[in-house]
């Protein structure tokens, strides 16, 4: 999977495509890979699930409100599917990392 971060732009500055792509990116896709695989593991009563946060998603410095916003909206997910699932034996968490410097053309 492909991650992204939009910062360095204010609320007022940020457009609305930036927004869209940045909550698709960390929350609709968590949220369909959960809905289709979390079948599976109830069928055979075992599973465990990690999605990638990040720090942000606790507490932002500002000019990040898509990115924090996004991955705060993770954690809320993952912490309501791994209520949901304790009865099934499957297990969701997440973690939050910080900066990860990546190759750029990989």
């Amino acid at each position: 999977m492909i991650g992204g971060y939009i910062g360095g732009k204010n609320v007022s500055e940020l457009d609305e495509k930036e927004w869209d792509f940045m909550m698709t990116l960390n929350i609709k896709s968590a949220f369909l890979i959960s809905k289709h695989v979390v079948r599976h593991m109830i069928s055979s009563k075992y599973g465990k699930i990690i999605h990638v946060s990040s720090k942000n998603g606790l507490h932002s410095e500002g000019y990040d409100s898509a990115y924090s916003a996004s991955k705060s909206g993770l954690l809320r997910l993952v912490e309501s599917l791994s209520n949901e699932m304790k009865e099934s034996n499957i297990n969701v968490n997440c973690i939050m990392p910080s900066i990860i410097d990546t190759l750029a053309n990989i």
